[in-house]
This record gives C-alpha cells, sequence and structure tokens, in this order.
C-alpha cells in the first residue's frame, strides 16, 4: 500500500505547513521520507495506530523504536527505545480509514490485552510509581488495558496475587525490584490451582536496586535495560518458559526464581538494606567491607552435577567423595556461595554467565579459603560483566539439585533477596515451572 500524504512538520511556527511526503506500507513496516531522508519503522516496533483527536484526516502510528547511542555510551551496547509518535494527514476520511485499517491488520495480533499490575512505589529509589507512568503510555498505545495497584506492605503481592481472579487478566506486570517478583511467585505457586497459576506470564518493570530478572530477560533479547523495553515485552513480545528452584527448608517449601547465596554474598545482600538510600552503590561499598574482613563460612556442599561435562574448573572435585550414586560432596570453608537461576543477579552483576532461564539447572559460584583479598576483590569487579571464571580460586558449577549444610549458625541465607535462617536447605530445579515474557525472536 502506497499513497501521498502530508505529515505535520515540528516546530511551533511550521504548525500550519504540513509537508509533502510518499507512505508505503510494507510487509516490514512503514517507509516515508522526511527532510529529504529515509524514515521507516518496522512492525516489530509500531505498537499501534489511531484516529487523531480534532482532525477528521489525520492519524497517528504510535512506536518504540531505538534511539541513536549518546557519545559516552559503549558501541556494542544495545541501544534504549523510546516511545515515538507520528502524524500523517490523508486527502480524505476514507483514506484515513484504508491507512488505519491496513496499519492495524498488518501488525501481529498480540491476545494479551489485559494486564494486572503491581507497582511498589517505594522500592528502589522510591520511584516505583513514576516509572510506571513513565511506561503506561507505551502499554496503553498498543491497546493494553490495564488494572494497577500500589503495593503497600511487605507481602501484599503476595496475598493479591493469592486471591485474584486470574481468569480476568493475561498476565501480571510487576514494576519494583526482584522482591516483587518473589512475592508473585510465592502467591501463585500458594492457589489451589497453581499448576495452571504458575503458567500466568509474568512481566518485570525494573524500579528496584537489583532486578536480575528483568536484566537476564532484555540481555537475552538483546535490548537495553530500561523501563521502555521492559513494557514492550508486555506489548510486543510472548511467553516464555523460566525455571523455578524448590527450596526444603526447616519444614517449609519455598520457590525461587533468582538466586540463593550464603557467606559473603548473603551478607550484602541482606545487611546493605540498611544503605538502602545509596541505592546500587550499598552493595558495593558493604562488599568492600566484607571483603576488607575476609569472613570463612564452614558448610557441607552435596550436589547432582547436570552433566559432568560442565564442571568448568580443575579443582571442583577436591576433597569430594560419592554420597549416593552420581551425588557429589565437598565440606568446606567458603567466602563466596552463590546459587544463580539466570546469569544476573542485578543489573550490573553477573555472576552465572553461562546459566540460561530455562535450562533445567543451578549455576553455583564458590570460592573457597585460601585466597587473598585482592583475588576475591578482583572476582567481584570481574563478575560485573561475567568475566571471573578463569579467575584462580573462582568455581563453577552446573547442578541439577543440591543440599547446603552451614555449620555457622550465626550466618544468613539470602533467596531472591529475602533472609531465612542459615539451616539445612535442599534445592532442585523445575524446569519450565512458569512463565515471563520476552522479547527473544527464538526461544
Amino acid at each position: 500500500m502506497s499513497d501521498p500524504l502530508v505529515y505535520p512538520k515540528s516546530g511551533r511556527r511550521s504548525q500550519n505547513c504540513p509537508q509533502q511526503t510518499h507512505l508505503k506500507l510494507t510487509e516490514n513496516g512503514l517507509v516515508w521520507q522526511e527532510n529529504g531522508n529515509r524514515q521507516s519503522l518496522s512492525s516489530d516496533e509500531i505498537l499501534g495506530v489511531e484516529k487523531m483527536s480534532g482532525n477528521p484526516l489525520g492519524f497517528v502510528v504510535s512506536a518504540c523504536p531505538t534511539i541513536a547511542r549518546r557519545s559516552w555510551e559503549p558501541r556494542r551496547s544495545p541501544r534504549t527505545r523510546t516511545l515515538y509518535k507520528k502524524a500523517f494527514i490523508c486527502k480524505s476520511e476514507a483514506q484515513r480509514s484504508r491507512w488505519v485499517g491496513a496499519i492495524a491488520a498488518a501488525l501481529p495480533d498480540n491476545p494479551r490485552r489485559r494486564w494486572w499490575v503491581a507497582v511498589n512505589p517505594v522500592s528502589g529509589r522510591r520511584r516505583g510509581w513514576q516509572i510506571f507512568e513513565q511506561v503506561r503510555p507505551v502499554l496503553e498505545a498498543a491497546g493494553v488495558q490495564l488494572t494497577a495497584i500500589a503495593t503497600t506492605h511487605p507481602g501484599h503481592v503476595r496475598d493479591l496475587v493469592r486471591n485474584i481472579d486470574l481468569s480476568q487478566y493475561d498476565g501480571l506486570a510487576l514494576v519494583g525490584g526482584d522482591g516483587i517478583v518473589h512475592e508473585a511467585i510465592a502467591g501463585l505457586a500458594s492457589r489451589e490451582d497453581a499448576e495452571n497459576a504458575l503458567k500466568t506470564p509474568i512481566a518485570p518493570i525494573p524500579a528496584g536496586t537489583g532486578n536480575g530478572l528483568c536484566k537476564a530477560l532484555l540481555d537475552a533479547a538483546t535490548e537495553a535495560y530500561d523501563p521502555i523495553a521492559a513494557a514492550l515485552a508486555i506489548a510486543k513480545g510472548r511467553p516464555r518458559p523460566l525455571d523455578l528452584a524448590a527450596i526444603a527448608h526447616r519444614g517449609r517449601r519455598y520457590y525461587s526464581l533468582l538466586s540463593l547465596s550464603w557467606a559473603i554474598v548473603s551478607e550484602v545482600d541482606i545487611h546493605s538494606e540498611r544503605l538502602r538510600f545509596l541505592g546500587s552503590l550499598r552493595t558495593d561499598l558493604y562488599a568492600i567491607w566484607q571483603i576488607l574482613k575476609l569472613p570463612t563460612y564452614r558448610a557441607r556442599f552435596s550436589f547432582l552435577p547436570y552433566d559432568r561435562a560442565n564442571l568448568l574448573t580443575e579443582n571442583h572435585l577436591k576433597n569430594s567423595q560419592t554420597l549416593e550414586k552420581d551425588w557429589q560432596t565437598i565440606e568446606a570453608e567458603f567466602i563466596v556461595f552463590w546459587a544463580m537461576n539466570v546469569p544476573w543477579s542485578a543489573y550490573n552483576l553477573k555472576p552465572a554467565p553461562l546459566a540460561h532461564l530455562s535450562d533445567g539447572a543451578i549455576d553455583v559460584v564458590a570460592i573457597r579459603r585460601g585466597v587473598s583479598r585482592w583475588q576475591v576483590l578482583r572476582a567481584f569487579l570481574k563478575c560485573a560483566t561475567g568475566d571471573h571464571l578463569t579467575l584462580p580460586g573462582v568455581e563453577y558449577y552446573k547442578v541439577a539439585a543440591f543440599t547446603l549444610d552451614p555449620f555457622v549458625q550465626n550466618s544468613i541465607i539470602s533467596l531472591d533477596g529475602e533472609a531465612i535462617a542459615a539451616d539445612s536447605v535442599n534445592i532442585e530445579v523445575l524446569p519450565g515451572k512458569a512463565r515471563v515474557m520476552s522479547l527473544e525472536t527464538t526461544i
């Protein structure tokens, strides 16, 4: 489809001087000329089209294209997206109706139009509601109907999700950090219809200080870590499977979607909360403090290897003995113990670069006693990019299940950022148990 049209020129003095152009609709999207330059919007970027209010001949196309990198941004980094609206003026109402209908028909059908949204207004730097208002226009431009609530206390989302009528919604959008996603999973898992409820698509929108799951989803789709891109996954993405981990601890059963950490990592994760006003800097400062002290924590780590070929370093099975069948066990003093379900624990920390969202494995990173403060600090620094695996003392295990028996009673375990007592924990993978929205082209 191709027609000569006009578009309103930007600028206050140019409002009454529309510019001539030739708009073309192809199988890949829209193409037109503007100021002598070829412009285009792909079908993957276009959110929707609507008739222009106040002008019987105009229509507006809404899209989320990538924008040019700023001078200080790395050339290899994914480009961020922005909400973009482009108006065109037709010669007749009939022509406008044809264009609106043709563009709408060319867009991929998205049946997931009703979303329940939980916003944590105090997450991170207390910008949860502000970030929701930033992404709301993106979702509304795509025709998504939103039912939004603000959380008021810890556990609020878990209680709400446990009782809401899921048949009224196509998915759950969660504006906050990884904690609000953990609560939503806990709520779904505690329902009488848990098996089906856990198949409800979840979409995290980053407003916290960590946001490891959101970073993992965007990174897998080569998208920039940005709320707009996260919202685009709701508007244009599709559900993909996500492994969960089932944790047995003191007679209770928990579900984890992100990580279980112990030793220095859990100390930093939990105790740095008192520095929340510093944002993501809080974990950096507290990590340096812990590394200077360099405490060690004795425990027994027993695991079932996911694949023996994936035991990646030479010293993995040092001090190991057969537990039963193919299980291995290590009893040692640990400095770092970090079990990951996804590659990223935060938007700026990639402890498990070989992890996958749905590979049926948990990736465990460990550092034992015997390394220097400098070696531990170097590992933490390189952890930002996932380049720490080849460093001396860093051990990496891909496991299908494991048991951790801490011998240090005054330590804590962090489960998706929530503290639990340092007691024996048993963990097994539940492959593809949950669903998350993704912009990945191949899943």
